[in-house]
């Protein structure tokens, strides 16, 4: 969590000091006890550990490296143990995990039943037309007959690449665009191999009478495993056109949904860097 200091720092009024976060236990009750000052309420309906403790390969990185530090990362049972405080106190009703693999759903999981405690109900992993993983040994780990998380998604849209904006718009007109003001954080999405698969899908929104950004929406619905899906939006167009994802006009048939697999075939996972 490099880069990433002023976190703990913003937790309490007046700011204290500057420390790498941690999913600790005290890094748990510090989080949570701001969010509640700044929300101004008395507890969290449903509370997501942002990250795992420990290294991960993330935000397109694939491959588990053991070249990578392996730092020392907080055990299960107090992240756990931690959360099921809070819930006891009433601040917590609900949590859930985070860019997390099967390892860490299932211990987090077996931490809760040696602790009595209550499970995580939720995962919030990538997901999109761009970046499917989730739905092989993650999805299985996850089913309602095992471990029973429902999936998140955050970037449905991966990063707006799924708009079709970055394919249909001049150099000039994306100089506010977050690809262009965060240069190097979304390159996995600004590819050619991503390019001509957001080609696919665009030509295929248009033949529904959707637009890009609804039919990616549409496919996150579509998937057993998704409750709910996370949405963005900078503008009250946006937002509109978002929310049109979610209609009985939006709902993909099965004829769809294998025209969908057919470009997911040709060009799986493009947005995966390694």
């Amino acid at each position: 969590s490099e880069g990433l200091q002023w976190i703990p720092a913003n937790r309490t009024v007046p700011r204290g000091e500057e420390q790498c976060p941690r999913v600790d236990a005290a890094n748990i009750q510090a989080a949570v006890e701001g969010e509640l000052r700044r929300l101004q309420t008395d507890h969290i309906d449903l509370l997501q550990l942002h990250w795992p403790d420990r290294y991960l390969p993330l935000f397109g990185a694939n491959q588990y490296r053991l070249d990578k530090p392996q730092n020392e990362c907080t055990s299960f049972v107090e992240q756990v143990a931690a959360i099921q405080k809070l819930i006891e106190q009433g601040k917590v009703c609900h949590w859930g995990l985070s860019n997390e693999t099967s390892y860490g759903v299932m211990s987090h999981c077996a931490a809760a039943d040696a602790l009595g405690a209550s499970r995580p109900v939720t995962i919030q992993n990538s997901f999109s037309l761009l970046h499917r993983s989730f739905e092989s040994e993650l999805a299985e780990t996850c089913a309602p007959s095992n471990c029973n998380l429902g999936l998140l998604p955050w970037s449905a849209l991966s990063g707006g690449a799924l708009s079709g904006k970055y394919c249909a718009l001049q150099e000039e007109q994306l100089a506010n665009s977050r690809f262009r003001l965060f240069p190097g954080r979304y390159d996995r999405f600004d590819t050619e191999r991503v390019k001509r698969a957001v080609r696919g899908y665009a030509s295929l929104a248009k033949e529904l009478g959707l637009t890009p950004a609804q039919l990616a929406y549409a496919f996150c619905m579509s998937r057993w495993y998704i409750p709910s899906v996370i949405i963005g939006a900078t503008s009250m167009e946006q937002l509109h056109e978002n929310l049109g994802s979610f209609t009985e006009d939006a709902r993909l048939s099965h004829d769809v949904l294998a025209a969908i697999d057919e470009i997911h075939l040709e060009l799986r996972n493009p947005s995966l860097i390694d």
